[in-house]
């Protein structure tokens, strides 16, 4: 059984990585019955279009946004909010799967989309610039 993974980064990237991975672990830890095949850089489509896209079933996987995944169910979205976590700890347990914060959300998420998040990964952060423009 082959399936597909559709994310929006360059496979160089972090995040394209960690699809790697994913991809490389579900195939060791199936035995090589399942195979997962990546589709990086926007291949299939952009964020909202990957999350609908695993909703509909037509890919198995994407890695997304919150942002990204309220496009199916709109409570996601508020997990996107600027200076909502006090530090890197404090996002990994919210959106830990065990979490009674995600737990509700996937349940939420399951019933609108029939789709649910597997796990979280920490992309890094945007701000502040490494650099000052000043």
């Amino acid at each position: 059984m082959t399936l597909r993974y559709g994310h929006n980064n360059e496979p160089a990237s972090i995040a394209g990585a960690q699809a790697d991975w994913f991809a490389e672990a579900v195939g060791k830890h199936s035995g090589g019955d399942i195979a997962v095949e990546v589709f990086p850089s926007s291949q299939l489509g952009k964020l909202q279009e990957l999350a609908e896209a695993v909703s509909l079933g037509t890919i198995a996987f994407s890695h997304n946004t919150a942002g990204g995944i309220g496009s199916l169910y709109e409570p996601f979205a508020a997990l996107d909010t600027p200076y909502l976590y006090r530090d890197v700890d404090h996002l990994m347990k919210v959106m830990d799967v065990d979490s009674p914060v995600m737990q509700e959300l996937n349940q939420g998420l399951i019933e609108a989309a029939n789709v649910r998040v597997i796990y979280a990964h920490y992309f890094g952060r945007r701000w502040p610039p490494k650099t000052s423009p000043i």
